[in-house]
């Protein structure tokens, strides 16, 4: 399943409401959780500076996500790093999100989310989240950077996070 978001803003609240019905339907089973945050290792959120990432994947074992609004954070997180030490770098619109299950993802999606194949997009994948069952679901964001309108690339801050949406 895939949804596009709507180029004029003000249809995003009604947008958003439309997707969780249809995941609701599509996913009985499974809780809408909403993200609210991109939070990526500081190599991946260098490709999305450099527009060599325009994709994002995310797992949850027990829920499908959905944006919690048009552009969202990114953080960049060093390796091992306490959240307080969190870098937000840009914001990200979303254009769409997928879903696929975790055997359905392509090399095409490899690709568009920074990785040279899709044998090292699964094994990231399954670093990071742990054991991902062939059958599992994943969300597939896709995203641009959204420019500002003094600075094009935003510095980065420090910044504390929840452990919600990480």
């Amino acid at each position: 399943m895939q949804f596009v978001f709507p180029t004029p803003r003000g249809a995003y609240d009604a947008a958003i409401e439309c997707l969780k019905t249809r995941l609701a339907d599509e996913f009985p089973g499974r809780s809408s959780v909403p993200r609210r945050r991109f939070v990526m290792t500081e190599r991946l959120a260098d490709k999305v500076l450099s527009e060599q990432k325009s994709t994002t994947i995310r797992y949850d074992r027990d829920s499908v996500e959905y944006p919690a609004g048009p552009v969202l954070p990114l953080f960049a997180a060093a390796e091992r790093a306490p959240q307080d030490e969190y870098r937000c770098l840009a914001g990200l619109r979303v254009l769409s999100v997928r879903y696929s299950t975790f055997e359905g993802l392509t090399e095409a999606d490899a690709r568009s989310d920074g990785f040279s194949s899709l044998d090292e997009l699964l094994a990231t994948l399954q670093q990071f989240y742990g054991r991902i069952l062939p059958e599992d679901m994943v969300c597939i964001y896709e995203f641009a950077l959204e420019p500002t309108a003094t600075n094009p690339k935003p510095l980065a801050r420090n910044i504390a996070l929840d452990a919600a949406s990480v």
